[in-house]
């Protein structure tokens, strides 16, 4: 890939480990520019995207989303869904995940549901990923959800899975930025009574489909479908209600 089209970038914000508050969302930005999406110093980040000198950590909450953004947000509904549809880790690397096995697993689903609807092309853009675990496990795992859909892995080339990535790159510290000021609209609703909520529109759902679309072949499938409509929910929290 010699010249690049368009980057999208990719962080999140919340946990759904939270004993208090269990969601997080993630948060997808497009962008044309190239001085977006090209590595710089954090001062200069936090300059680009109108931070206080040198605080390229700072949010400013109350303010809207802005720029070409969507968004997931996952929920407890999710994680009950991820249980029965994922299994149980197996591999040295699944049981290495922390505990957070489910979460992670959702993640990457949320960021293959998003690169979906931005129609990404591997083939002449890029995506940047703030990670949230080792960023060659994201990257391998990203990959093979991407050829299970498409027949061919994501090329190394046309994605990048950096920790601190925010620090770094403009579009990724603006989808922060955006997650954290979505999360904290999700969080408190009475805070942003009468606040215009056009931000809605935005958000791009991850279902049980796609979740089993995205993992398992059609045999898989079937068995998961069975799972799920011989499960008990009656003792699960129930799931986060955005609206």
């Amino acid at each position: 890939m010699t010249s690049v089209s368009r980057a999208i970038g990719i962080d999140e914000s919340g946990c759904l480990s939270d004993p208090e508050l269990p969601m997080s969302v993630v948060v997808s930005l497009s962008s044309h520019n190239p001085a977006d999406y090209k590595r710089t110093s954090s001062e200069r980040v936090a300059r680009y995207n109108g931070k206080p000198r040198g605080r390229v950590k700072h949010h400013d909450s109350y303010l809207p989303p802005f720029g070409s953004f969507q968004y997931v947000a996952l929920t407890p509904a999710h994680m009950r869904d991820a249980e029965l549809i994922y299994g149980e880790p197996e591999t040295d690397e699944e049981l290495s995940w922390n505990e957070k096995f489910y979460e992670f697993r959702l993640r990457h689903d949320a960021i293959i549901r998003l690169l979906e609807e931005r129609n990404f092309d591997p083939n002449n853009e890029k995506v940047i990923i703030d990670a949230f675990c080792g960023p060659s496990v994201m990257l391998r795992q990203l990959s093979l959800a991407w050829q299970r859909q498409y027949g061919e892995p994501l090329a190394r080339r046309s994605v990048e899975c950096q920790t601190h990535a925010d620090e770094h790159y403009p579009i990724i510290n603006a989808a922060d930025e955006d997650a954290n000021r979505l999360m904290t609209r999700l969080r408190y609703p009475e805070r942003f009574e009468g606040h215009d909520e056009s931000w809605r529109a935005r958000e791009i759902t991850l279902s049980a489909d796609d979740m089993m679309r995205l993992n398992l072949n059609r045999h898989m499938q079937r068995e998961a479908r069975r799972r799920m409509e011989h499960a008990d929910f009656s003792d699960v929290q129930p799931a986060f209600d955005a609206a």
